[in-house]
């Protein structure tokens, strides 16, 4: 599974919210507008009073939108990261045991051996097997297997340092 690259989601975020953006202006802008313009005559209780406050209310409204648009960009730009961060986990380790799986561990051997061959030092991999674990899932059920398994991983690492 290809995952996106991390700023492809963002910038159709930043996009969506710049149009958000721009339909509070169109919407704010007017309705201030409609404010300044009354006609004592068609509303003379209104108009004397908001007539006298639009450029308050023409910042107000114009710095609601504004603080709206950004804490709306910065929450979402942060739920992108987290669903970012997650897909990348859920990609590269195992979901029951919290391992790696076999592509990332392959990936990462590669590199420990290219890394050991520039620098003339040696890595070592060591495989774990669990003899008749088959016989533990079929006696005692997939849910005594599968907390022997999330047994062994968490052993393991404690065990064995991170890297």
């Amino acid at each position: 599974m290809k995952l996106e690259s991390p700023d492809r989601p963002a910038s159709r975020i930043l996009a969506a919210t710049a149009y958000i953006g721009l339909a509070l202006i169109f919407i704010a802008v007017p309705a201030t507008y409609y404010i300044a313009h009354l006609d004592e005559n068609e509303a003379p209780a209104m108009a004397g009073t908001l007539a006298s406050q639009t450029g308050w209310v023409a910042a107000a409204t114009a710095l609601a939108c504004l603080t709206a648009l950004l804490l709306f960009r910065v929450f979402a730009l942060k739920r992108v990261r987290q669903i970012e961060d997650e897909l990348r986990f859920r990609a590269e380790h195992d979901l029951l045991t919290g391992l790696l799986n076999r592509g990332s561990l392959r990936m990462r051997v590669a590199e420990a051996c290219s890394r050991a061959d520039r620098s003339g030092n040696a890595v070592a991999v060591m495989f774990v097997d669990l003899d008749d674990f088959k016989m533990v899932n079929d006696t005692m059920g997939h849910a005594a297997g599968d907390a022997l398994l999330r047994d062994v991983a968490t052993r393991l690492r404690e065990t064995v340092r991170a890297g």
